[in-house]
């Protein structure tokens, strides 16, 4: 008693309003014809997280490799924080055909938005960074 305290927090706002985002960076080469469109799908812990995002790829170089960065991003805030694997299905589509691959990792997700303290608020000791998508658990 009679010892001056005080209370520091720290406040971050995507752990407020959980909607991270998922980027990839795409390479097409000059040997390739350029798509029409690119399209991504996102899948989080099995479940797919909203629509196909669709990309216009018109614009790209014809005589030169190009790179894009493709994202998506979605609603983490039923989530606990935690680590997350995802995938994403990104294809580049033709007129008459698509060609695409799966791109599997793991996403960090840090949900404050039911914090004691108020949405996105946390101490310093508990807004340390969080592990890696690739440190163990």
């Amino acid at each position: 008693m009679g010892v001056p305290r005080t209370l520091n927090l720290a406040y971050d706002s995507t752990t407020a309003d959980v909607r991270p985002i998922v980027g990839l960076d795409t390479v097409l080469l000059e040997e390739a014809a350029v798509p029409q469109q690119f399209s991504m799908t996102l899948e989080v812990g099995n479940m797919t997280q909203g629509a196909t995002a669709f990309y216009d790829a018109s614009p790209l170089p014809e005589n030169a490799d190009s790179n894009s960065r493709l994202v998506a991003q979605f609603d983490a805030s039923s989530l606990p924080t935690g680590r997350y694997s995802y995938s994403t299905d990104v294809f580049s589509r033709y007129v008459s055909s698509r060609v695409g691959a799966i791109v599997s990792s793991k996403i960090v997700v840090v949900n404050r938005r039911q914090s004691p303290v108020g949405a996105g608020w946390a101490s310093p000791a508990s807004s340390a960074s969080p592990p890696s998508p690739t440190e163990a658990p």
